[in-house]
């Protein structure tokens, strides 16, 4: 039926693909990937938490619209009313937030210099606006 060296060349393809596919899988790792639900749970869990506004005390808090001519106590202000703030987006709120976590409570308006992404003309904006 097949002679000497059609079985070596048919039993030399079938050994090289064999082990053409172990190195496949070992490579790919297809018992380390997420599940399509895990992938979806992960997503879900990312979207969901901010780890800023689920902090309890924002949560106690209730997320109210600041007046323009108010000023905002920057030690008590949670995201929202940061953000009212002129130039102040949610990052710089987050840093504020984070850094007043971290340091305690402000102890003058100056000590806001110490957040990244508030410089000397930032604080010149807001500084009419903020109080401790």
């Amino acid at each position: 039926m097949f002679n000497q060296n059609e079985i070596r060349m048919i039993l030399f393809l079938t050994i090289t693909a064999g082990i053409g596919g172990i190195l496949y899988f070992v490579k790919h790792q297809p018992w380390k990937e997420p599940l399509p639900f895990q992938i979806i749970q992960a997503h879900r869990e990312q979207t969901d938490t901010n780890p800023i506004s689920s902090h309890p005390i924002e949560k106690q808090r209730p997320q109210t619209p600041v007046r323009n001519f108010e000023k905002i106590n920057i030690n008590l202000a949670d995201l929202a009313e940061l953000q009212n703030l002129p130039g102040i987006g949610v990052k710089t709120a987050e840093k504020i937030i984070r850094y007043r976590e971290r340091q305690g409570a402000f102890s003058s308006l100056e000590e806001l210099l110490n957040v990244p992404g508030i410089g000397h003309q930032r604080m010149q904006q807001i500084k009419s606006r903020i109080t401790l």
